[in-house]
């Protein structure tokens, strides 16, 4: 006779079917994992679910979405991170490539963790809607709430989020944390911009030199164009932490024709207080549960503020020095916090989703 345990019928002799452990597959090429968005991805989470749950994929130059296949199916894992940026990028490619990997990923039940890190790659966001459906999350740069308007394709957005940051590089480069002069005159303020190159950015930064330079101040661009090599991680953090204070945009490029995206969350928010300069930089809705607006950066809406104001700001030292010490703590409570990945757990339960992470 069949005995019923907790609603599970039983057979004779048969024994309760064993609890699915819980892993997470991360997918990148050799050079993505190389780029410090992989490194802290990789890093945060192994700080969050042990390396034994962690399972980081190297895709080969060709044939990689069979390679992801197999790779899929000999781990099984239960939670998958995917990234649109890797795979064919042309939109009958990507159309199959997605639906692929949507059913691949169902028929062996794993819940998708999905990374769109542009909102105007419409590219992207077709592979992502493919890949995900119903089954999954999207992380997002801005609020979900506006994603839903410009990407309805996507459901299940998450966000801002911050770049993935482990305990570990964060304890780097504390030890690396500069105590800045107090500088009394125009004249000796100096800003820094670190990062990529691309348009609206680089017309913004150009005319952003000019306008500073009339109020005597000096705007350092180091950049690069996207296609070129990016700066290795150990000197992009030494150039953001020697400057007392950096600036960010928050466009993204113009890769449509549509150009009036909200501004994102780019990865130079976290990167900038975690290498402890002050940033300035403009709000983002919804990333103040993170980093509240002249708490714990100084917030710089446009290029008239930025010119007219920000160097009046920067000779206030006490003010700047409250501000830059705020997000030194701010980024010291979220990393050692594990708050990317806790985010992550959080949100895939309150949608019904297999949680992440072990119960506490």
């Amino acid at each position: 006779m069949a005995r019923r345990t907790r609603g599970y019928s039983l057979a004779p002799g048969e024994s309760l079917p064993k609890k699915k452990v819980r892993r997470l597959a991360l997918y990148a090429g050799v050079q993505g994992w190389k780029n410090t968005e992989y490194v802290e991805l990789l890093g945060s989470a192994i700080e969050a679910l042990g390396k034994e749950a962690v399972i980081a994929g190297i895709a080969p130059p060709r044939l990689r979405m069979l390679h992801c296949v197999l790779f899929l199916i000999i781990h099984r894992p239960t939670h998958f991170f995917y990234d649109p940026r890797w795979g064919l990028q042309k939109r009958f490619g990507a159309e199959l490539e997605g639906r692929a990997l949507g059913m691949l990923l169902s028929l062996i039940g794993c819940v998708p963790v999905s990374l769109l890190n542009d909102l105007p790659e419409l590219i992207w966001r077709r592979k992502i809607s493919l890949v995900n459906k119903e089954r999954g999350l999207c992380l997002v740069l801005i609020d979900p709430d506006i994603g839903q308007i410009f990407a309805p394709e996507i459901r299940n957005q998450v966000g801002p989020v911050p770049m993935a940051f482990s305990a570990r590089t964060l304890q780097t480069l504390k030890k690396k944390w500069r105590t800045h002069p107090t500088t009394t005159r125009s004249g000796e303020l100096s800003i820094s911009f670190v990062g990529s190159l691309y348009e609206p950015r680089t017309s913004i930064l150009r005319e952003a030199q000019d306008r500073l330079s009339e109020q005597g101040v000096n705007l350092v661009v180091t950049g690069r164009a996207l296609a070129d090599p990016k700066i290795e991680a150990d000197e992009y953090f030494r150039l953001l932490g020697e400057s007392p204070q950096t600036f960010t945009t928050a466009d993204q490029a113009f890769t449509s024709t549509k150009q009036d995206f909200p501004p994102h969350l780019v990865y130079r928010y976290i990167e900038a207080l975690a290498a402890g300069t002050l940033l300035i930089a403009p709000s983002v809705p919804g990333a103040e549960r993170y980093f509240t607006p002249d708490v714990h950066y100084l917030e710089c809406p446009n290029i008239d503020y930025l010119s007219s104001h920000i160097p009046k700001i920067l000779l206030d030292f006490q003010k700047v020095e409250t501000i830059r010490k705020n997000g030194r703590a701010r980024v010291t409570e979220l990393v050692e916090s594990g708050f990317y990945w806790n985010r992550i757990n959080d949100e895939l339960i309150a949608r019904g989703f297999p949680r992440l992470l072990a119960k506490k």
